[in-house]
């Protein structure tokens, strides 16, 4: 069965610029802000210190662009994150 997603008249009326936590934005609508959970390199360490909630802006999304919503699996990511001890991803080689 295929599945598709409407957008109802309440839904188009209700834009905010941000939402709460856990709640969703309407069906096609990027609002400006976002909370997120941040670590600063001048913040590297524990969890507990590292990682803190902000909200910083979203980015456009081009014609040529998707926007997924998606839900993280973990709560807290990778410790090794907060640590400053992320591993460097080799670089990507071009012509492929």
């Amino acid at each position: 069965m295929l599945a598709v997603a409407t957008t109802t008249p309440l839904q188009a009326a209700v834009r905010k610029d941000l939402y709460d936590i856990g709640e969703v934005p309407p069906l096609g609508h990027v609002p400006p802000q976002m909370h997120a959970w941040a670590i600063r390199k001048e913040r590297h360490g524990p969890p507990e210190t590292s990682m803190q909630l902000e909200i910083l802006p979203t980015w456009p999304v081009g014609e040529d662009e998707v926007l997924v919503y998606a839900v993280p699996h973990r709560r807290f990511g990778r410790v090794r994150d907060c640590l400053g001890l992320r591993l460097e991803s080799p670089p990507l080689e071009s012509g492929r």
